[in-house]
Order: C-alpha cells, then sequence, then structure tokens
C-alpha cells in the first residue's frame, strides 16, 4: 500500500491563468553535511530460498542479513543458541485454526460428520488447545499466545488492555472445560460415546485436519490432532503445501467434510494501528472462501456479529470510543462463534552479529520501511549483503507493482514514501511529507477554498473547483524535496504531477487503456479528492472527503507523494497509451501485453523506442511536458529533465531514478539472472543516516505500585504508581487502573492514572467512592502502555478496606539468632513483623556497637525490607566487638513501631571475634626427666569472645632424628591449663606445644608456632653400667 505525507519545494512564481507556482529548473541543490542517506556505502540484495542454507551464509559472510522469517523450530532454535547471530522476535505471523462452521450435505458424504457445525465445540477448541504449551514447545517461547484476534503487541489491545488481558484469560486452556463442552454437545446432536470413542449413525466421527508442511504448523497439527483423540474423536491427518491446501480449504466445496480444521497462517508486514477490516475479513467473508454468504457459501454469521464487522469496516462509527464499544462486542460474538482460532503470534527473524543495529517493528520485525535502510555495521561503510527469500516475483513500479513483499522491501531502501507507519505505535509519521490534518468529523464538512484545483483528466489541464465543494478533511503537508536519483531537483510539479496521473489512471487516457490502472490507496484517493491548494513552494493542501479518528490516518489517504519524476510516468504511461504495455498484471495478462517494470524486461525497451521513435521531444519549445503543465513547468527544466533520465538510462540500464536514502544501481542482464540487485547509497540524500536512531530500541515501561495503605470507608485514599524503563523514570506511558471486587471479580472503577512527577503517576479514590465499599480485600490494577510503542506491562497490589482509621503500629521482633559469636560477618537473620490492618510496609533495622561491652554506641539504620520474609544480611562495619539489633516496622498508614519502647539490650545481640587466641606452655627444669609423670602448664589468653579451650599437642622420636607428627594429648576447658603427661610413647625425645581457642571458634594455628616444639625434654628410666 503507498503511504506518502508530505514534501519541500523550491521558489516559485505566481502564474496568472492559475492558482499554481511553476518551479524554477535552475534550483541548486544545496550540499547537506555528511554522513547522508544511509550508514553502508552499499547493499547487495540475493535470493536465498532456505532458511537452513541463510544460516549457514550468515556464520560465513555470504550474508549479514536475513530478510525472511525462519519459519522451523529447528532453524528458530539454531539462531538463538548461536552466539555469532542477532535474532529479531516480533509477533507478525500468527498461526491459528481456520474451523470449518458448515455442516455435511448427507447426499454428498453419507454418514460423515462435522462436530465443528456445533458453535458450542468450536468454542471448546479455545479451551482444548494449550497456548503456552504451543509456544514453548513449537516456537521455543519466543511468541505470544492469545485467543482474541488481536495479539498482545496490537494498537488495538493497548487501547483496551484490560479487556484483551481478561478475554485472553478467560478462554485460556481448561482441559476440563473444553472436555466437558464438548461432550454435551455431541450428545445433543445425537452422537454416541462407547469404549472411548465417538460415533454419529453407527459411524466413527472423524475429523480431518488439512495440516500445512513447510513450517511449524505441520507441528501445530500434530498438536491438535493429539488433542482432537483425547476426546474420542478420531483425527485424521491431510499434509498440504499451500496451493494444495488453498484447493481444498478456501476453494473445495465447504460441505463435503473434505476439511474441518485447517492449521492457518497469516503474516503482516507491519504493526496494523486501526485494524477496522479484521473482524470482516477473518468472520464475516471478507477473505472471500467457499464457506461465507458473500461467496454464495452456506455460512453466515449471527446477524450482529455481521453488522459490526460492516460498521468498522466502512468505518461506520463516530469516535474512539464509539468504535470500542463496536470492537469489543465484535470480538466478544466472534469468540462465541470460534470460526477462527488464534494460536501464537510470533516470528523470528536473524541477522550477524557484524551488523550492529537496526530499526526493527514489532509485527514486520525487519519489513518496516526504515529496518534494512538502518542496519550498520560498527565502522560506517562496507557492503551490506542482504538475503531476501525471493527477488523480482512482481513487476517494479510505482503504480501498481510491488505487489509481493520481496519486491517491496528492496524499493523501501531507494525509494522514499511521503509517510510511514511507526514500527512501535502503528501511526503514521512523516518520511519526506510533515503533515497537519484538519477535520471536521464523521458527518461535518469543510469548505474547500474556491481557488483550490482539482486536474481534470477529459481536457488534461487544471481547472478551479466547482463552487460549493465540501470535505470532511484538510491536510497541510509541507515537504522536504532533495534531488532525485538522475541529479535534478524535486519540486512541487513532481506532486503535482502524481495527483493528475491518479485522475488520468482512474478516468482518463490511461484507464481507457487499462481500467484496472489504480493500487488501493490511489483508487481510494481518486474518490475521496475535492482539491488542493499550492500553498508555497513547498506546501501543498489537500482536500479529501475522508475522516478517521486518527489524524496521521488521513494524512495517509490524502498523500501523494511521488516515488519517480513525473518525465518517468510520463515516459513509461506512453507505452501504455501506444498498447505495449499495461499498468496492472491482471490487465496486461487479459491483453496478452507486458506489464509496466521500469527495471527489466521488454518495458525498458518500449520506453527507449518512445525517445527514439519521437514520441517524445526531448528538447526546443516542443520539449515533451505532461497535459496541463506547460505553465508549471519551463522549457529548460523539462530539457533538463529529459537529458538526466537519458543519461541515467545509459549508466544504470533501467528507468527507476527515485528519491530514497540509496539508488537502484546498474542491473545488469547477469544480475537479474542471479536474482541480485544493488542499491548504493545516495550522498545527495536530505537526511542523515541517524535520522532514525531514536527508533533502534523499543521503550517497554516496568510498572509498578507502591504498597496501598488501608482505606477507610468514607475516606480520601490514594495510590502511588511508578514506570520505569532500564531503571530511569519514563514518563511517556498511559497509566490504566481499575479496582476490583475479588470474590466476584466485579469491576468497581476504572480510569487512567495522573502522572505526578518523573516516572510517578496517582490515582485518587474519592469519598464518594470509598464509601460505598465494605470492609475486606479488594485488589487494584494497573496496565501501562507507552506512547512510543503497542506493548502493554499489567501489575496489580491488593489492598484492605477498613471502617475505622489504622492508629495502632505494627510489632516485630528479630528470630533467634543460631549463636552468639561469629567468626567473620555478616550478620544474617529474619524478623517476624504483624499488623492488623493495614499490613506492614517496611522493616528497618537499626544496629548499636561496643567493642568491650561496655559502653554503647546510639543506634542507627542499617537496613531495611518492604516485603516479606523479611531477611536481612548485614555487614559488621565496625570490625570485631559486640553488636546490638532492633527491628522497627512501619504499616501502610504510616504507623511506625517505637525504638525507645523496645528492650535497651536490643531484640538480639551478637558478637564479632575474628582474632586467634594465644598460648604459651612453661618449660620444665631440665632436658632429661625422670620417668614419673611430667607435670605442664600452659598460659592463654583471648581478647574477644574469651577461651573455650587449651589443647597439649606432643610429639615423639626414638633417636631425636624422626619425630611423629603431633596429636593431642590433653583438653582443659578452664584454667589454670595444666597438664600431667605419662610418656606414652616410653622412653626417648617429646616436644611439647598448646594450641587454645576461642568461644567464637578461632583456633590457634600450630604452623604458626616453632617446628621443635614450644620446649622439648627427654625421659630415660634406666641406670647406666660401668664396665
Amino acid at each position: 500500500m503507498r503511504t506518502s505525507v508530505v514534501v519541500v519545494l523550491t521558489a516559485w512564481l505566481l502564474l496568472a491563468s492559475s492558482s499554481f507556482v511553476a518551479v524554477s529548473g535552475t534550483r541548486a541543490a544545496t550540499t547537506p553535511p555528511r554522513p547522508m542517506g544511509g550508514f553502508v556505502d552499499s547493499m547487495l540484495w540475493s535470493a536465498q530460498p532456505s532458511e537452513a542454507q541463510a544460516l549457514l551464509d550468515l556464520q560465513s559472510g555470504a550474508l549479514d542479513v536475513y530478510a525472511y522469517p525462519l519459519k522451523t523450530a529447528g532453524d528458530i532454535l539454531s539462531a538463538h543458541q548461536n552466539p555469532n547471530l542477532r535474532t529479531i522476535d516480533s509477533f507478525g505471523t500468527e498461526d491459528n485454526l481456520f474451523v470449518n462452521p458448515v455442516p455435511v450435505n448427507q447426499s454428498l458424504a453419507p454418514g460423515v460428520f462435522n462436530p465443528f457445525a456445533v458453535p458450542e465445540i468450536r468454542q471448546a477448541l479455545n479451551y482444548l488447545l494449550d497456548r503456552d504449551y504451543i509456544n514453548a514447545q513449537i516456537f521455543g517461547g519466543y511468541g505470544a499466545g492469545h485467543s482474541a484476534i488481536w495479539n498482545p503487541a496490537s494498537p488495538e489491545a493497548a487501547r483496551d488492555p484490560f479487556f484483551f488481558h481478561d478475554l485472553n484469560r478467560q478462554y485460556g486452556y481448561n482441559y476440563s472445560r473444553a472436555h466437558d463442552m464438548v461432550f454435551a454437545a455431541l450428545n445433543a446432536s445425537g452422537a454416541t460415546y462407547s469404549n472411548g470413542n465417538w460415533s454419529w449413525q453407527g459411524h466413527p466421527i472423524v475429523v480431518n485436519i488439512v495440516q500445512r508442511v513447510e513450517d511449524q504448523r505441520f507441528q501445530i497439527g500434530q498438536y491438535v490432532a493429539s488433542q482432537i483423540q483425547t476426546l474420542g474423536l478420531q483425527a485424521n491427518l491431510i499434509p498440504k503445501s499451500g496451493g494444495g491446501a488453498f484447493q481444498i480449504v478456501y476453494n473445495g466445496p465447504p460441505d463435503t467434510g473434505a476439511w474441518m480444521l485447517y492449521t492457518e497462517g497469516w503474516a503482516y508486514t507491519g504493526l496494523v494501528r486501526w485494524p477496522d477490516e479484521d473482524l470482516d475479513f477473518f468472520y464475516n467473508g471478507g477473505e472471500g472462501s467457499t464457506i461465507w454468504y458473500t461467496a454464495g457459501g452456506p455460512y453466515h454469521p449471527p446477524q450482529e456479529l455481521s453488522d459490526i464487522a460492516v460498521r468498522l469496516r466502512d468505518r461506520n462509527y463516530s469516535s474512539v470510543e464509539d468504535r470500542q464499544r463496536l470492537v469489543e462486542r465484535g470480538q466478544t460474538l466472534a469468540l462465541n462463534e470460534s470460526v477462527r482460532v488464534w494460536l501464537v503470534a510470533s516470528e523470528t527473524q536473524v541477522y550477524s552479529d557484524r551488523v550492529t543495529n537496526v530499526v526493527t517493528d514489532l509485527y514486520g520485525g525487519l519489513w518496516s520501511p526504515l529496518s534494512i535502510r538502518t542496519a550498520r555495521f560498527a565502522t560506517p561503510g562496507g557492503t551490506l549483503h542482504v538475503g531476501n527469500r525471493l527477488n523480482f516475483v512482481s513487476p517494479w513500479q510505482p503504480w501498481q507493482g510491488f505487489a509481493f513483499l520481496y519486491d517491496w522491501i528492496v524499493r523501501d531502501t531507494f525509494s522514499d514514501p511521503g509517510v510511514a507507519v511507526h514500527p512501535h505505535t502503528g501511526a503514521y509519521i512523516p518520511i519526506r511529507a510533515e503533515f497537519e490534518s484538519t477535520t471536521a468529523g464523521p458527518n461535518g464538512s469543510l469548505a474547500v477554498p474556491p481557488d483550490a484545483q482539482v486536474y481534470n483528466p477529459s481536457s488534461g489541464a487544471w481547472e478551479a473547483v466547482a463552487p460549493g465543494t465540501n470535505a470532511r478533511s484538510e491536510v497541510s503537508f509541507n515537504y522536504t524535496f532533495g534531488n532525485w536519483h538522475h541529479g535534478p531537483a524535486m519540486d512541487m510539479n513532481d506532486v503535482l504531477y502524481d495527483v493528475a496521473l491518479i485522475a488520468r489512471r482512474a478516468a482518463g487516457d490511461v484507464a481507457a487503456h487499462d481500467p484496472d490502472a489504480l493500487d488501493a490507496h490511489d483508487r481510494a484517493f481518486a474518490s475521496m479528492f475535492r482539491g488542493l491548494r499550492v500553498v508555497d513552494s513547498d506546501t501543498l493542501e489537500v482536500y479529501v472527503d475522508f475522516w478517521h479518528p486518527d489524524p496521521s490516518f488521513i494524512a495517509a489517504a490524502a498523500d501523494v507523494w511521488p516515488r519517480t519524476p513525473w518525465e518517468v510516468g510520463e515516459l513509461a504511461m506512453l507505452t501504455t497509451l501506444h498498447d505495449h504495455t499495461r499498468v496492472s498484471e491482471v490487465t496486461a495478462s487479459i491483453d496478452g501485453l507486458d506489464v509496466i517494470d521500469l527495471t527489466k524486461g521488454n518495458t525498458v525497451g518500449f520506453m527507449d523506442n518512445e525517445i527514439a521513435s519521437g514520441n517524445v521531444t526531448t528538447s526546443g519549445p516542443g520539449v515533451t511536458r505532461p497535459a496541463g503543465f506547460s505553465g508549471l513547468i519551463t522549457q529548460a527544466d523539462a530539457e533538463a529533465r529529459w537529458s538526466s533520465l537519458q543519461t541515467w538510462r545509459a549508466n544504470k540500464l533501467h528507468y527507476f531514478p527515485s528519491n530514497g536514502p540509496f539508488y537502484l544501481d546498474t542491473l545488469t542482464p547477469s544480475m537479474i539472472a542471479a536474482n541480485q540487485a544493488q542499491v548504493t547509497n545516495d550522498p545527495n540524500y536530505p537526511f542523515p543516516a541517524t535520522r532514525w536512531d531514536d527508533l533502534l530500541q523499543t521503550p517497554v515501561p516496568s510498572l509498578s505500585i507502591s504498597p496501598i495503605a488501608d482505606v477507610v470507608i468514607g475516606d480520601p485514599a490514594q495510590v502511588h504508581l511508578t514506570t520505569d524503563v532500564a531503571g530511569q523514570p519514563y514518563d511517556n506511558a498511559t497509566v490504566l487502573y481499575r479496582i476490583i471486587e475479588p470474590a466476584h471479580e466485579t469491576v468497581l472503577q476504572t480510569g487512567q492514572a495522573v502522572r505526578s512527577g518523573p516516572g510517578a503517576w496517582d490515582v485518587d479514590l474519592l469519598p464518594a467512592f470509598t464509601a460505598n465499599l465494605s470492609e475486606g480485600t479488594y485488589r487494584f490494577e494497573a496496565a501501562a502502555t507507552s506512547t512510543e510503542a503497542s506493548l502493554t506491562t499489567y501489575a496489580n497490589r491488593t489492598f484492605n478496606v477498613t471502617s475505622s482509621t489504622d492508629i495502632v503500629p505494627p510489632t516485630s521482633a528479630i528470630d533467634a539468632l543460631p549463636s552468639y559469636w561469629i567468626r567473620g560477618g555478616p550478620f544474617v537473620f529474619q524478623v517476624t513483623a504483624t499488623d492488623d490492618k493495614s499490613g506492614v510496609a517496611l522493616v528497618e533495622i537499626h544496629q548499636a556497637f561496643s567493642a568491650d561491652g561496655t559502653d554503647w554506641s546510639t543506634p542507627v539504620v542499617v537496613g531495611n525490607a518492604s516485603s516479606p520474609p523479611f531477611a536481612f544480611s548485614i555487614s559488621p562495619s565496625q570490625g570485631d566487638g559486640r553488636y546490638r539489633f532492633w527491628s522497627i516496622a512501619r504499616d501502610a498508614a504510616g504507623n511506625v513501631e517505637s525504638l525507645a519502647a523496645k528492650s535497651p539490650t536490643g531484640d538480639a545481640e551478637s558478637g564479632l571475634d575474628t582474632a586467634t587466641p594465644l598460648s604459651a606452655l612453661g618449660p620444665p627444669t631440665g632436658y632429661w626427666q625422670p620417668s614419673t609423670p611430667l607435670s605442664v602448664s600452659s598460659i592463654a589468653s583471648d581478647d574477644g569472645s574469651g577461651l573455650a579451650s587449651v589443647q597439649l599437642f606432643a610429639s615423639y622420636s626414638a633417636d631425636g632424628v624422626s619425630w611423629t607428627a603431633p596429636a593431642s594429648v590433653g583438653t582443659r576447658t578452664s584454667g589454670p591449663f595444666e597438664f600431667t603427661f605419662g610418656w606414652t610413647m616410653g622412653e626417648g625425645r617429646y616436644r611439647f606445644w598448646s594450641i587454645a581457642t576461642d568461644v567464637a571458634g578461632n583456633v590457634e594455628a600450630i604452623g604458626g608456632k616453632p617446628t621443635t616444639g614450644e620446649f622439648e625434654v627427654g625421659v630415660d628410666s634406666v641406670a647406666p653400667t660401668a664396665t
């Protein structure tokens, strides 16, 4: 779809015969500062139909970006696990079930029963299928399950978050409910259940499931079949690729039972901000398959659903609120019908980590017009190798071309729209056309100024609007012009030519040769256009008989920004007027002619011949200018245009100079045969490469609700909320709330929070509201949506309602510590805190210190916790000594426990002793000792926790050379530390050490004492002999 909005112009001269101004053809474009255009020097687009091979190419360096989503669970998992690849997980592909609601015609298929002709059984599919399981097991957890038609990333869901949040929860997985619904409905339908299987009129009930084989829908089909079988129904999987499936499901007879379920899928190229057509498309026959009454089929949805779908499709509503009521009711009715059962939205695209950044769309990923053009390497420049599933599928021309995604994502790198969809909100934003929309509303009218102009395709002239012409809206466009890629400056004449050519393709000379020459945007524009007025060289007013609640969509409808210069359009249309080509592929096929393609095929030669044959005059007073433009385009300007175009054609081999950040470079026959195209950076592009860097990140705010104080019946109350992104306060959000009585899930109040500071929001509960509450517990729910992205985050918190004010402080106590002394920090403990009314909101820990256990410091706060369990880990910041701790609790009403009322010795006391105790042995007199037991004494001390014990260690040697390892030979737990040693190893030499241990568990190290002992003695009980 064409989506242009605003443009910029040059100096104009007022013509007496027209309300238009003419652009001077000699205007020189100012050379803008670098870097302009894109970040890379060029892009080489290549076809790569295999996603698996694309992953290999990304790793080898043959590709830098793969612009098509991965379609198998294995490839998706591989991409996420590869550290050299970066993945984009968006929500642009919808996997669902298309459910056939048509009863089987028994004359065509006797005995075949379609259980899904029963609405309750279609509904039961929502409860039978576990979307979380599908997402986790088939999509790796990278998607979003949803039962509503619009997934959680949709702007539709962001506009009404609680409704869709509740709907997805209400229709979530509930196997028991599904079982009961199916069994009740089948029994009521005359089916019988026996030996674990259902039958109808003596025939087993077999569910025919058309199962797509190309992607995850194959696994979805297997899962659906297994769930169907658990209900006692037989499942018959019918594997088919696209064409085979379409023939059965969309084009085949719906009443033979040939298909009952189809693993369907839909792809979105970008966010859809106002999906007004969706209910009609999916639930009222808009997609055109044979089940629908709109295609002559037998199924007609309930009339109320059909009416709502049509009203939305035709925008027959008066306000956003009116529309929202239609959406909510229509979505509810659609789920009741469940002709389509939505499962998971998921899309994974991948690029090499050589690419450092790129703008992505929440739905389309890399398919946004702003995506590939913003890709960059760590160092500016280089060639970006882009893989595309296919290339050159549809004709490359701006009027009825680029019908396939594969082609238009290439186009979006070298051709600018006037406006484009914001990749995170779905609103239209200016690319080259700043806009301001004015509207009289859905039923009002604006008088079109009498000096406004329209183009008359019959006379080939611009004329004043008819007196009394009215429109519902006016859009003022301010254009940013630059140069066309072949050199000439863009100007307002290019825009006016686009308007004139729309008129000619709608009802003029072009339409006479090709009645299908308008694309969807231009067809709508032709029907709603009421006039335009050139304000100055770069400002244009466009009047359209169109209304939309979103001003950006009015601008998009009125946008006429051109993608090619007027001389290219004029030359191409001559090939249609001379019956060499057609604008439309459909008409070309019917007439047996070529469709216009500005880049390849016969059209390029036909355009050459229009010049060579003299049908186009490229110089002189008769130089070719569009009909109605002789007073607007000077001879010099027209001559310069035709000369530049011929030079471009000679150098680039095609006729597609455009206006994007890159230009379509030389397109040789060998490149076309290889399905390759190169675009090269345009240094004269009017915007820097960094223009869209604000869109590199998608701001999704975190949302939190502060503890809510007890609400007293009849008193005012306030709830505080905060939003942040990456830890920083965030203001660009809409924060909605609601209050629920949980016992019956009744919504008592809804509203919008008011910003009270950076990232801070308040909700005031007025006395008139609280007066109607009863005592008990209530739930406060909030939803925050960034105004810069359509994703929503949720939070909730309970609060108490009481009949009186909470004036009683909470109580708290530190749980018993396992021991008094510790050898190293931190002090670890928990606090038990209670409050009978508003609840505990905060617990603080106060600490006092004493080095000697006598003189204590003043208590100070050393920690806090705002939610249970109130667990603390306090570092002993004062070093060795004694610490006292008190817990002080505060409730949600602001009452605070008194420190003075607590014990002065603390809720708990603990000591830190990291020092090792000391001990020393007193040696006996003399080295050699008699055989009587030896008396040994130790002197020991500890400045911290005190001595717990002293051990005596001994080592023995028979010869004074080889010694045993020291071993404990005695322990004393209190002084005096005296030992009696009985020479346990007999005669020989002994060494002794004492080792002290304190109460905290610090142990004196034997390695810190002399290896020869604190003293050494020998014992010799054998008398000497004389000889």
